[in-house]
């Protein structure tokens, strides 16, 4: 395992924490900004982060955090995510998250890192990569990443897009993520979260 890797490895396994402890949208925007701004664990390049002041969020909506339902697949699939080189890490396709949004139902797919499953403090983490129409525009290109927990009573999850982040390949090219799947591209907007200029 190269060093980039264990970077990655080691920030989600920072958000994991926080997700875990429920912290607020406003905290893991500070963590965020805290872990972007250290040596040992920013994507940025030595000049961009002895430079960097803080991430562009989205001001946070309580909107944006959003109840869904999580539908668990009938057989955990395991499948390989394409990512932005030719590595093709192994996933569980867990199921979906299903919500609504001024009226409207929508449902994205969710992943399990399979390296995941196998460690007892990441054993309930999801991924939930995402697109919507902000991509482009107001954020980064590829798509944003959410982190959440597998619900332990019932089926309801929540959402909260005000803890989206950006993929480190947004911010170089040495990182290597995944591609958000077609399936979850959302035809609206979500302005929450962390922005990105192209």
């Amino acid at each position: 395992m190269n060093k980039y890797s264990l970077l990655i490895i080691l920030f989600i396994a920072s958000l994991s924490l926080s997700a875990q402890k429920k912290i607020s949208a406003a905290q893991f925007q500070k963590t965020l900004n805290v872990e972007f701004g250290h040596k040992n664990f920013s994507p940025l390049g030595e000049e961009e982060r002895r430079a960097f002041k803080e991430l562009p969020f989205f001001k946070i909506s309580r909107k944006y955090r959003i109840k869904a339902k999580f539908i668990p697949a009938k057989k955990k699939e395991t499948i390989r995510l394409k990512t932005n080189t030719t590595r093709l890490p192994a996933y569980y396709k867990l199921g979906k998250v299903q919500f609504k949004f001024k009226g409207e139902t929508y449902s994205l797919d969710v992943y399990q890192y399979t390296k995941s499953a196998e460690v007892e403090e990441t054993k309930n983490d999801i991924f939930l990569p995402f697109k919507d129409a902000t991509n482009g525009s107001q954020t980064y290109g590829g798509g944003r990443y959410l982190d959440l927990k597998l619900p332990q009573k019932g089926s309801k999850v929540f959402l909260d897009f005000n803890k989206a982040y950006n993929p480190y390949c947004a911010y170089s090219k040495k990182y290597s993520c995944p591609v958000v799947p077609d399936a979850n591209s959302l035809p609206i907007e979500i302005k929450a979260g962390v922005q990105f200029k192209e």
